[in-house]
């Protein structure tokens, strides 16, 4: 039989027992090597979305290195996150900083960055994110507002999940009828984050014009697209033409403008936003010819601005289009190369956003007062574009001998020049338009870079059209 009086005495013993294991676990003091967090063990495995936990890379973008802030998130209101360890693919080092880091990748690669994380709940969990930079930039253009880009270029794009700059005739808007967007289809191209700026209001060359002409093809034009919805910060030049007084108006009203000159653009800290230079497609130019492109400004960090107007599936003899298979193509081989593909007003914004404008090179036009250089800089005062042969004029701070070189946007030597050895504040030097080898250089951007003493400075791109 059992007996309750016989087992009172172990249930105390046991009770005894069990109140001072308590009391010395509730008063133990964990060692310094029990406080430190150990990386944890092989992931359980279980479901992302079950955690809705999300890595969010934000990559800045431009030539590499370039630094990236990853972070892991916990959308979750009934756990949190007790730890995170970081794995990154470039040297495999683990890193216990928490659920934000910041890590440079050297490389313009897809790099893969594994976090293994730890909620106070659920267990552990493995999580990977691809993290690409980008070597260059390109920008696609779309001159006079036709329907075809609307039609054709907007769905190729969106699915790419890129952006262009579309230039606007506003009075082609109004009067040609189906051959040209409507304010409605513009809108649906702004709406998807394209940037919609100027082509004049009617597309006249601004070449020689008076300043009655100039007022109401830049302003007008402009107050037009406002009165629509859009800012129009952006401006192309029609046919490629304009002078110095022309382009002054320009910079009163826009942010930017694009010229021609069949011409690659140095990388985008050192473009002039006011000389943007542009290659225009054609239906006779071959799809490796465009690649030739993006492989060129891919090897020194530049940006490619494609300049194009239709956008058809076949484009017999028509000029200034491309069918939408090259298109295609090329847009898929420009962001496979790691271009940044982006529109005009993205590009300089980012510029501007990293402000970069401070590392610009002193360029023409900088200083009103041309008698006397501000202190560390040199006034450049060749014209803009500047017809070859020609002659570059520079004055330096001080007095001090000079030699002189000219570079093409893509860095190479073309040509010394002969500066004189005399200690002297303004020198003057002759370009005969050809390169060491004696050939005539092409149209595009070109850099006058002199030394003086220990001090180095460019001029900025100068336009160079044959």
């Amino acid at each position: 039989m059992f007996s309750p009086k016989a087992t009172q005495p172990a249930i105390c013993a046991l009770a005894l027992c069990t109140a001072v294991l308590l009391m010395e676990l509730l008063t133990a003091t964990p060692s310094p090597a029990a406080m430190v967090p150990t990386r944890p063990a092989t992931p359980t495995g279980c479901a992302t979305n079950i955690f809705r936990l999300a890595i969010d890379a934000h990559p800045d973008w431009g030539v590499v290195p370039f630094e990236t802030v990853l972070r892991v998130s916990l959308r979750s209101t009934t756990d949190s996150l007790e730890s995170v360890w970081w794995d990154f693919e470039s040297d495999g080092a683990f890193d216990a900083a928490g659920r934000e880091v910041t890590h440079t990748f050297d490389q313009p690669v897809d790099y893969v960055v594994t976090a293994t994380v730890r909620t106070t709940q659920r267990g552990e969990i493995e999580l990977a994110s691809t993290v690409g930079g980008f070597v260059a930039v390109m920008s696609l253009t779309f001159d006079d507002g036709c329907a075809s880009v609307h039609a054709h270029a907007m769905p190729l794009l969106e699915a790419r999940d890129v952006t262009a700059t579309a230039y606007i005739v506003p009075t082609w808007v109004r009067h040609s009828g189906a051959s040209y967007m409507s304010w409605d289809g513009i809108g649906e191209l702004s709406d998807l984050g394209w940037d919609i700026g100027s082509h004049t209001m009617t597309h006249v060359s601004l070449e020689g014009v008076d300043d009655s002409t100039l007022h109401y093809e830049l302003y007008e034009s402009r107050k037009e697209l406002r009165a629509h919805g859009f800012d129009g910060v952006s401006f192309s030049l029609p046919h490629g033409e304009y002078d110095q007084h022309a382009l002054d108006a320009v910079k009163t009203c826009y942010e930017s403008c694009r010229a021609v000159g069949n011409a690659l653009n140095p990388p985008v800290e050192f473009a002039d936003p006011y000389i943007l230079l542009s290659k225009t497609s054609q239906p006779w130019i071959q799809l490796e010819t465009y690649k030739a492109d993006v492989d060129s400004v891919a090897s020194y960090g530049g940006w490619y601005i494609l300049n194009n107007h239709r956008v058809w599936g076949n484009c017999y003899d028509c000029g200034w289009c491309i069918t939408t298979q090259t298109l295609a193509d090329l847009l898929d081989y420009a962001l496979a190369s790691r271009l940044k593909v982006a529109n005009v007003r993205e590009v300089l914004g980012y510029r501007d956003a990293a402000e970069e404008n401070s590392r610009m090179p002193d360029g023409p036009g900088e200083h009103e007062d041309e008698d006397e250089a501000p202190p560390g800089n040199v006034v450049w005062t060749h014209s803009n574009p500047l017809s070859l042969p020609g002659r570059i004029e520079f004055r330096l701070p001080s007095p001090a001998p000079a030699e002189a070189r000219i570079y093409d946007c893509a860095g190479r030597h073309v040509k010394s020049l002969e500066c004189g050895a005399a200690a002297r504040s303004v020198h003057e030097v002759f370009w005969d338009g050809r390169n060491t080898e004696g050939e005539p250089v092409a149209s595009g951007a070109y850099y006058c870079v002199i030394t003086a003493g220990a001090e180095t400075h460019s001029s900025g791109p100068i336009l160079v059209l044959r």
